[in-house]
C-alpha cells in the first residue's frame, strides 16, 4: 500500500480486522509520519511480521504496547482535564450571566452593558460541524484561524449567555459561516422584535429561541416567519404555508415602518388593556381581532405622519410669503408716513 496518500489510521481499520495479515508496507503515505506510527501498528496488528520491509521482533512487539499503553493513559488525562476545563469555564459563564441579571431586576438603573469582568468565553467544535460559543466566545473567533479556515463545515451555531447587541455587533463573523442553517439562541437577553432583524443577514432554516424574554410575546413565531423567508423549522416546529400567509398579512402592510414606532403602539395599547388568551376558538378571535386593531391603528398613524411631512413644505412657503407681505406693507407704510411728515 505504498503511496496511495493514506492520512489517518482510520482509512486502515479494515486492515486490523484481518486475522492472519504478516506483512505490511506503508511507506510514502503520510501516515507513516505520524507520532508513534510503527508502535501503533505494530500494537493493533498482532500477527504483524514485517512492516515496511523491517521485520518486528518480539521486543518491539513489548515496547510497543507499553508505549501505547503510556499514551492511551496520557490521552485520557487530556480529556479529562480539558472536561474539567470545560466545565469550569461555562459554570462561570453561566453564574457570571445569572449574577448580571439578578443585579438588574434589583437595580433598574444598572442596565448598562459592560464586557468588563465577565469570565473568558469558550468554544467548541462539536462533531466537526456544531460550533458551540459561551459568552463573549463570538470575539474570540478571529485569534483561531484552523477554526476559519475550515468554517465551511460548520452546519450548526449555538450561542448561549451572550447578549444579543453584541451579537449584532459581531453579525459579519457569523455571516462568514455561509454554510450553516442551523442556529440555536438561548439566555441572549432578546426583548424586542427589531433586535431579531439583523439575523435576516444569515441563511437561516432552522432556528431555535428560548430563555429569551422576546419568546413570551403572542406574535413572535409570526414575527420570525416574516422577517426570515428562508426559515423552515421554527423552536421545533415545522412552518406550514398557512402560518406564512398569516404573517405576511400581519405584518406586510406596516413592513415599511419602523419596528421601534410598531412596539410603542404595542407597549401602550398593552398598558391600556391587556388581554389574557385561554385556549378555544373563541380566544383565538379575540386576538386576531386586537392584532388587527392594532395593525390599523398604525397605518393609521404612518398615513398622518407621511400627509404631514408631504404638506409640511407648502405651510412653511405659506407663512413665508404671508410673513413677507407683512414686512412688505408695513415698510410702505412708513414710507407713506414719511413722505406726509416731509
Amino acid at each position: 500500500l505504498s503511496d496511495n496518500k493514506i492520512s489517518s489510521f482510520d482509512s486502515l481499520e479494515s486492515l486490523f480486522r484481518l486475522k492472519s495479515l504478516g506483512e505490511l508496507t506503508l511507506d510514502g503515505n503520510p501516515v507513516a509520519t505520524n507520532r508513534y506510527y510503527r508502535e501503533y501498528l505494530v500494537d493493533r496488528i498482532k500477527t504483524l511480521r514485517a512492516l515496511d520491509m523491517r521485520r518486528v521482533t518480539e521486543e518491539e512487539k513489548r515496547v510497543a504496547t507499553m508505549v501505547i499503553k503510556n499514551d492511551e493513559n496520557l490521552e485520557r488525562q487530556r480529556r479529562e482535564h480539558l472536561k474539567a476545563e470545560r466545565t469550569h469555564s461555562i459554570s462561570a459563564i453561566e453564574h457570571a450571566w445569572h449574577s448580571r441579571h439578578k443585579r438588574q431586576s434589583k437595580d433598574r438603573k444598572s442596565l448598562t452593558l459592560s464586557r468588563s469582568g465577565s469570565p473568558k468565553g469558550y468554544f467548541e467544535v462539536k462533531d466537526k460541524v456544531t460550533l458551540l460559543l459561551y459568552g463573549n466566545a463570538l470575539e474570540m473567533l478571529t485569534a483561531d484561524m484552523r477554526l476559519f479556515q475550515e468554517r465551511e463545515k460548520i452546519e450548526t451555531i449555538e450561542i448561549y449567555f451572550y447578549d444579543v447587541s453584541f451579537i449584532i455587533d459581531n453579525m459579519n463573523k457569523l455571516k462568514r459561516f455561509s454554510n450553516a442553517t442551523t442556529f440555536v439562541l438561548r439566555h441572549n437577553d432578546i426583548k424586542l422584535f427589531r433586535q431579531l432583524d439583523p439575523f435576516s443577514a444569515c441563511n437561516i432554516q432552522n432556528l431555535l429561541v428560548t430563555d429569551n424574554k422576546i419568546c413570551s410575546i403572542s406574535l413572535f413565531r409570526l414575527y420570525l416567519i416574516f422577517k426570515l423567508p428562508s426559515l423552515k423549522v421554527l423552536n421545533r416546529v415545522d412552518i406550514s404555508e398557512e402560518e406564512r400567509e398569516i404573517a405576511q398579512r400581519k405584518f406586510g402592510p406596516v413592513s415599511s415602518i419602523p419596528m421601534k414606532h410598531l412596539e410603542q403602539v404595542l407597549s401602550k395599547r398593552r398598558d391600556k388593556n391587556t388581554v389574557t388568551l385561554k385556549e378555544g376558538s373563541k380566544s383565538r378571535k379575540i386576538a386576531r381581532q386586537y392584532v388587527d386593531k392594532v395593525v390599523q391603528q398604525v397605518l393609521a398613524i404612518d398615513k398622518k405622519v407621511h400627509k404631514f411631512h408631504s404638506i409640511w413644505p407648502s405651510i412653511v412657503n405659506s407663512i413665508v410669503r404671508s410673513t413677507l407681505s407683512e414686512l412688505e406693507a408695513s415698510n410702505l407704510n412708513e414710507d407713506r408716513e414719511n413722505e406726509e411728515r416731509s
